[in-house]
């Protein structure tokens, strides 16, 4: 007997264990709970473990009673999220997982600071220190609302506000955070990064508006000209208007207060500062003692001094020419290269020393010392000089005959010049016959190298032999000296300016003067190849983009004269993340180096949306891609009404997540049909197509007249007759689908027996509504639609 008792208790106890109260699954041992004494829990001494379901009982749970939480029997069941027993106070402001601020100890919030700084803004400068109403507003009603992060949000007022400077007329960016930090205390701990044009030495100043005008700080250019014309046009020593002065201001001056020290780096280009004067090129003043308008660049001009003291000889009482290159160079004025006697006509030897007194006596034109006279000396007369040259061929009585047969002054061993190929000039003239007619009279040459080749093969300064220079020796020498020569580089095409004033010619030309090319890089491919990144950067090989000729360290390319001007964060960029490729044919379209940026962007991802490339359209070239505009919102949603006013407003509908942003009304919308009451939309059933009766440009007026436009409801007999719309309208997905016959006081025998009389009576809503349009039961007449259904 006990044994069969035992059976059936067993067998009784997997019954009630297949069918638990508790719902299906609940897979736990009764005992943990139960007892054999009594079904009935005793607390105290309840063996469950409540965390093996997943919700550990701590805090405020751990003293609750079950039925707090287990409404029914059906455990499994029960729902374990907060919101699931909790009503949200926070209106759907804020997101569902309720323990990222609260735990089950009690509602409130210490950690507030830890929490705001692990979201979206964090508090920090100013913003941890505010008070949270000053920018929840609602925090009364426990609302937050979603609020946008950039400063200008909230700080709007402050912008529009603003007086030193006043920010809307200088139209000054609403990005905020370019002039101040978000972890100062005040405003005014302006920090705007002026780097893309450094504010140093005389551009240190404080007052923006010293530059940038009332109108606005766009668009200021960089050339120092374009601020400081008054001073250029101003300036009067010297006087750089009457100068014709470059505008390109860098070439003298830097950004020193008061333009000081200047620096003339292209003095050569207006007079050359060679031998003694490149020793006083920083003695400004030594030869503009008198300003640097209208300096004179012949000698005299500043050497009057030294032409007047010279006793040796008395350059003024004997009437010197004042071209002092004549006999004098740059380096020194001794030695002087006029040797009288010796390259021209013995007057300090031989019969005419003493027979003398002035140049002049000579030199009848002033101007021109290659202009002498013989026939007004004092001992001659033509009739004496015909007498005596009766004899001589070809005699004439002409200064320069005289010269040519008597090239030493001598009457004896004169000879007749005069009809052969070669005319005695200069130096030729005091010259030994032997010195050219070594070989006999006969075939000797006349070409200067001929008789000068030990001359040009010895020349140092230039080395001849070295650089190729040309054996045209007349090309750069006169007959009178081979100093000075007149070689006027220029007139090739290539100025030697700055640092191709070189000692050689050698430097440049090797071997041969002809076909030298004008280019830098065939004379200094060297410096290019071991430049630094000039050959792996495949850098242009034309050198004057960046290099003077002054100096090759004081480069400076200029980026805003080639079609792609460096503005915003690429001022800043090194080269090579553009020119990876070199700096050849290299793409100025913004995808061209962008388009990872492109294929990577997720929020909203650009590849999905089929995005243009052309990121010009949405971008500027601010760091960060930062602030972004998307003047083709229409392609996708097109803004109208309301939206087109909150079109600079991207957080209102966007709230950061731009692929996941729902394109309905309600998506967006949905507190806004929740907390309407008038009438109440969700407890009514309304229908979620909020278009149906709202416009876009306001959620008021709306269109949708239920009584005029299609049945009398709040009025009438049907006012107050009906609770929810889904007592008439049985399709909530479809509104147009109405019944009449199901509402509380019909009945189909009822409405058969009074409709007997009516000829073509259905028992169907349609039927209904169209005798009966405003609800009434007098004066119903059938609709054309319920005629013709009577038809047929």
């Amino acid at each position: 007997m006990y044994k069969l008792s035992f059976i059936i208790l067993f067998l009784m106890s997997g019954i009630l264990y297949a069918q638990s109260p508790h719902g299906e699954n609940f897979n736990y041992d009764c005992a943990e709970c139960h007892s054999t004494d009594t079904w009935k829990i005793d607390i105290k001494k309840l063996k469950f473990d409540h965390s093996k379901t997943g919700f550990e009982l701590a805090g405020q749970h751990a003293v609750l009673d079950c039925q707090s939480c287990h409404e029914s029997l059906d455990f499994v069941t029960t729902k374990n999220r907060c919101f699931d027993c909790h009503n949200d106070i926070h209106q759907n402001t804020l997101e569902k997982d309720c323990q990222k601020c609260h735990n089950s100890n009690n509602w409130l919030v210490e950690n507030i600071n830890d929490i705001h700084n692990a979201g979206r803004f964090p508090l920090l400068g100013a913003h941890s220190t505010a008070d949270c109403q000053q920018c929840h507003k609602s925090i009364e009603n426990l609302v937050f609302e979603q609020l946008g992060v950039e400063c200008i949000d909230c700080h709007s007022g402050d912008y529009m506000n603003a007086q030193n400077p006043d920010h809307v007329a200088v139209g000054f960016s609403k990005d905020c955070e370019q002039c101040h930090s978000v972890t100062d205390l005040q405003w005014s701990s302006a920090q705007f990064a002026h780097d893309f044009f450094p504010l140093t030495l005389g551009h240190d100043i404080g007052n923006c508006f010293a530059c940038h005008s009332t109108q606005g700080f766009e668009g200021l250019s960089t050339d120092c000209y374009s601020c400081h014309k008054e001073n250029f046009n101003n300036a009067v020593d010297p006087n750089h208007v009457n100068s014709n002065f470059s505008h390109d201001c860098v070439q003298c001056h830097t950004t020193n207060p008061g333009w000081k020290p200047a620096d003339f780096k292209n003095h050569d280009q207006v007079f050359a500062l060679l031998g003694a004067h490149d020793k006083i090129r920083n003695d400004c003043a030594k030869c503009h003692s008198s300003g640097y308008s209208g300096t004179p660049t012949d000698c005299y001009s500043c050497h009057e001094t030294q032409y007047n003291q010279t006793s040796n000889p008395d350059h003024s009482a004997t009437g010197f020419g004042t071209d002092c290159e004549s006999c004098h160079n740059v380096n020194a004025w001794s030695p002087a290269t006029f040797d009288h006697d010796n390259q021209y006509f013995p007057i300090y030897s031989g019969k005419h020393n003493n027979e003398w007194n002035n140049c002049s006596d000579c030199h009848t034109n002033q101007n021109d010392y290659s202009v002498f006279s013989c026939i007004t000396c004092h001992e001659h007369s033509q009739s004496k000089m015909d007498d005596e040259h009766k004899e001589v061929s070809g005699y004439v009585y002409e200064s320069q005959a005289c010269f040519s047969c008597h090239p030493q002054g001598d009457k004896e061993g004169a000879i007749d010049h005069s009809k052969t190929a070669f005319p005695l000039t200069g130096a030729h003239q005091n010259a030994e016959c032997s010195q050219c007619h070594a070989n006999g009279y006969a075939n000797t040459p006349l070409e200067c190298y001929s008789c000068h080749d030990d001359k040009y093969t010895s020349a140092a300064n230039p080395k001849h032999t070295d650089a190729g220079i040309s054996t045209k020796c007349e090309d750069c020498h006169t007959t009178t000296a081979w100093k000075p020569s007149t070689f006027n580089h220029g007139s090739t095409g290539f100025e030697l300016a700055g640092g191709h004033q070189l000692p050689q010619c050698s430097s440049c030309h090797q071997g041969s003067t002809s076909g030298t090319s004008p280019l830098c890089y065939s004379c200094h491919q060297a410096q290019y190849n071991n430049a630094e990144n000039h050959v792996a950067q495949n850098y242009p090989t034309t050198c004057e983009q960046c290099h003077n000729t002054t100096k090759w360290d004081d480069a400076d390319f200029d980026h805003n004269n080639t079609n792609f001007p460096l503005t915003g964060a690429h001022v800043n960029t090194d080269c090579s993340s553009c020119h990876t490729n070199g700096y050849s044919g290299t793409p100025s379209d913004c995808n061209s180096c962008h388009n990872a940026n492109y294929q990577n962007t997720t929020n909203p991802s650009h590849t999905n949306l089929g995005l243009s490339r052309q990121c010009e359209t949405c971008h500027t070239t601010e760091p960060g891609w930062k602030p972004a505009e998307f003047p083709v919102h229409n392609d996708y949603y097109v803004l109208n009404g309301a939206h087109a006013s909150i079109s600079g407003d991207c957080a209102t509908c966007h709230n950061g997540d731009y692929n996941n942003t729902p394109n309905t009304c309600y998506g967006c919308h949905q507190a806004d049909y929740e907390g309407t009451n008038d009438p109440p939309h969700q407890s009514t059933g309304f229908g979620t197509d909020c278009e149906t009766c709202h416009t876009e440009t306001a959620w008021k007026p709306s269109t949708f007249d239920h009584d005029n436009q299609y049945f009398p409801i709040y009025s009438g007999k049907h006012n107050n007759e009906w609770n929810n719309c889904s007592d008439c309208h049985t399709n909530q997905n479809d509104y147009s689908v109405f019944s009449c016959i199901t509402c509380h006081e019909h009945s189909q025998s009822k409405m058969d027996d009074e409709h007997k009389e009516v000829s073509g009576y259905v028992y169907e809503s349609t039927a209904c509504y169209d005798c009966h349009p405003n609800g009434k039961e007098e004066g119903g007449i059938p609709s054309p639609a319920h005629i013709k259904r009577m038809r047929y």
